[in-house]
């Protein structure tokens, strides 16, 4: 049976593509689940309208690494955002000003 995995917006479920589960991906991706997107490497998946509404996950990431927040805090940051871009520019001073990224602002 040919197994598939469907690449999805992340907000909008709209079907971005699809991968097909090849002969070897059992030995190539030990203990590695097909359907989980994770194993895909998308970090974050979405339709032009959601990039223009929500941000573009790789600019995102470029600005905030930019002002010296590593990966991992990105990362927190997005989740606790639920991965919209409605916080990144008050995080981005934040981390300019030595703060954490999430800390509350006195200029709102």
């Amino acid at each position: 049976m040919r197994e598939v995995f469907q690449i999805k917006c992340r907000f909008e479920g709209a079907i971005l593509g699809t991968i097909e589960k090849g002969p070897n991906w059992d030995i190539q991706n030990p203990g590695k689940d097909f359907q989980n997107p994770d194993t895909h490497d998308l970090a974050d998946t979405r339709c032009n309208s959601c990039n223009v509404m929500h941000g573009r996950f790789k600019d995102m990431e470029k600005s905030f690494k930019r002002s010296g927040g590593p990966h991992e805090q990105f990362i927190a940051h997005m989740k606790k955002n639920e991965y919209k871009n409605t916080n990144l520019k008050k995080a981005i001073k934040n981390l300019q000003e030595g703060k954490e990224p999430d800390a509350p602002r006195n200029d709102e």
